[in-house]
């Protein structure tokens, strides 16, 4: 059998891809949350950061309704259309 790493690393993310969009906020018991956002370039940067961390599997919540619930369904399929676009062939 070949070695294998007794585990991996994911996460689950709120985003939004807004250049002004919200960057964080505070959980119930005061703590941080960091928000997947900013312009494209900011949100490659922040996934070449999270790869070079060992990070190897991010789900994403695009206008996750726990912080944005004024959202729309085609504000979050925008968002997620943009995504697949402009970000993610790069770092397929």
């Amino acid at each position: 059998f070949g070695r294998r790493d007794p585990f991996s690393i994911s996460c689950f993310m709120p985003t939004n891809l807004e250049p002004a969009g919200v960057r964080g906020y505070q959980g119930f018991f005061e703590e941080e949350h960091y928000v997947l956002s900013g312009s494209n370039e900011e949100v490659h940067r922040s996934l070449e950061d999270f790869s070079d961390a060992g990070l190897e599997h991010l789900a994403l919540s695009f206008k996750d309704v726990r912080l944005f619930k004024e959202g729309t369904i085609s504000e979050i399929e925008a968002q997620m259309e943009q995504f697949a676009k402009d970000i993610m062939p790069s770092h397929a």
